[in-house]
């Protein structure tokens, strides 16, 4: 049989075998009506991975995403990320939240590149609609590592771990929204750790490189969980060391540096400067006459806050992950004594301790209420990289189950840790709160409506301003988030003869008048329950005058 090498070192061979083995596995199942109940529950992982993606709606649900999405395409078009607005030069605030006025009549992205990157080449590959599945198949290709890691275990808690890593809620839940980096970051982590893990050669030492480059391209600020995990994969390899051990470092270590030396590029095509991040930089400033614009730079502020540190801890990790902590540390507690796993559990250690002390400090604010617990707040995205470790540590709280009580009662209690994990991380992630995935389905449908709605309403050109609303109306229109001060729209009023319209909460007398104070009018255009369309124009048409 020919053996070709693909995705970054293992062969056809390899991959075939690997099907082999599973379907050895799946066959081990005498009943067929075993073996429809193991295919549903298969079908029924996978299934809440592809709500959102199959939903077919025309916008995203938050800025973030949709800078993504937008870069993402312009990078596969130009191989740069900028995007030109005349209008900036003037009003550098006019832009969408996610984006950052560079000067120059440009706008650009303030996430790190890494992600447009990757997504922009594949759906210049694929098309636009890989933009849609991208995470989601990262997921899925991520349970050929984890069965590896685990090829000495029995099938139960082998196949627990795959259960566990896709009923985990933040996984499901950012499958579905695959645009934001954390998920992506650390798929692409796991598999340079595999490729670290397995029998060393060039190509596999140059592919681990380039995938950890692309993981560190996507989030760099989380290279202090990564490298752990590459140093345990190295410490762990499965043949042990070998003697052209610092020749594959120097191939991973060059793979990096490639992906670092393309980043650098592409980001000093976007920002004008090879070392520039998006997250610290602020709208350009506009000098006086004859001078010039500038970027100015925020530092990073970090603290330390007990209290808020607790507060995550406690709605969080015992609160939402509630079930899989509790494994965890029962799992840490049932299998210290084993040497083999030592390590292991000092790297899940600290994973789990940095990533609280790093992005516990600050209660995020991500939800319309105050210091309200949600599904989709940020400290649970910075969480994710709990999920394999959560996922590898609940397996090997099963594999010790199979060694100290009957095996067929083992697999009872692994049976019931997988149905249960599942049905919670399911609720959690589609339906606990009101932003969870069957929530995004709605509210992703209303503002696709109320998109189209405004697409029948106004020109293509016109200048959208809205609170909070950037995500509904970019890239289909010029728009502004958040607002600018009343005495600013009226500078662009004077300025341009596009049409200007507002998207906002429905207008309160109070907030009528301090438009009107300004010589602005209001028209009503499209009313909504809570937030209605408007036309803004002059009062007194006599003072416009620029």
């Amino acid at each position: 049989m020919t053996t070709y090498h693909i995705c970054g070192g293992f062969s056809t061979r390899e991959a075939w075998n690997g099907m082999a083995r599973v379907v050895h596995s799946y066959r081990m199942f005498k009943h067929i009506g075993v073996r429809l109940l193991f295919a549903f529950a298969i079908l029924a992982q996978i299934l809440p991975l592809l709500i959102l993606p199959t939903a077919g709606f025309a916008s995203y649900l938050s800025p973030d995403e949709t800078a993504v999405a937008v870069s993402a395409v312009n990078f596969g078009l130009s191989g740069r990320m900028g995007i030109s607005e005349p209008l900036l030069a003037q009003f550098p605030w006019l832009h969408p939240r996610s984006f950052v006025s560079i000067g120059d009549a440009t706008m650009a992205p303030v996430g790190f590149l890494g992600l447009p990157m990757v997504v922009g080449i594949f759906g210049q590959a694929f098309g636009e609609l890989v933009f849609l599945v991208f995470a989601a198949l990262f997921v899925l290709s991520v349970i050929y590592p984890l069965i590896r890691f685990t090829e000495s275990w029995h099938v139960g808690p082998r196949l627990l771990v795959v259960s566990v890593w896709l009923s985990f809620p933040t996984v499901i839940l950012y499958a579905n929204r695959g645009l934001f980096p954390n998920l992506n970051a650390v798929c692409l982590t796991i598999w340079a750790a595999y490729l670290i893990w397995r029998k060393r050669s060039a190509v596999r030492s140059l592919g681990a490189g380039l995938v950890l480059g692309l993981a560190l391209a996507i989030r760099p600020v989380e290279v202090f969980w990564m490298l752990p995990w590459i140093w345990l994969a190295w410490q762990s390899r499965e043949k042990g060391k070998h003697p052209h051990e610092r020749k594959w470092f120097w191939y991973s270590a060059g793979g990096v540096v490639i992906i670092g030396i393309i980043y650098s590029y592409v980001a000093y095509l976007t920002y004008g400067d090879p070392f520039a991040i998006g997250y610290w930089m602020r709208d350009a400033v506009i000098v006086g006459a004859g001078g010039a614009a500038s970027v100015a730079m925020a530092r990073w502020p970090f603290g330390f806050h007990p209290m808020n540190v607790w507060f995550n801890v406690k709605n969080y990790l015992f609160g939402y992950l509630a079930p899989w902590t509790i494994l965890t540390i029962l799992a840490a507690i049932a299998t210290w004594k084993q040497k083999r796993l030592r390590r292991a559990w000092f790297v899940g250690a600290w994973t789990i301790i940095s990533l609280i002390l790093v992005y516990g400090q600050a209660i995020y604010q991500d939800h319309v209420g105050l210091n309200v617990t949600s599904t989709g707040n940020s400290f649970l995205r910075y969480l994710i990289p709990l999920a394999p470790v959560a996922a590898l540590a609940i397996g090997a709280l099963a594999e010790w189950f199979t060694k100290k009580i009957n095996r067929k009662y083992a697999y009872v209690l692994v049976g019931m840790i997988v149905v249960s994990l599942y049905i919670f991380g399911a609720w959690t992630a589609l339906s606990r709160d009101d932003e969870g995935v069957l929530a995004d389905v709605r509210v992703r449908k209303e503002n696709t409506d109320i998109l189209f709605d405004t697409m029948q309403l106004v020109p293509s050109n016109a200048i959208i301003l809205s609170d909070r609303s950037d995500k509904i109306f970019f890239p289909a229109f010029t728009v502004a988030s958040p607002l600018p001060p009343a005495s600013e729209i009226y500078r662009l009023l004077q300025t341009t003869n596009r049409p200007v319209e507002l998207y906002t909460r429905t207008l309160d007398p109070h907030r009528l008048y301090v438009l009107g104070s300004s010589n602005i009018s209001v028209d009503e255009l499209l009313s909504g329950q809570t937030e209605s369309l408007y036309s803004l124009g002059f009062l007194n048409t006599a003072n416009t005058t620029p």
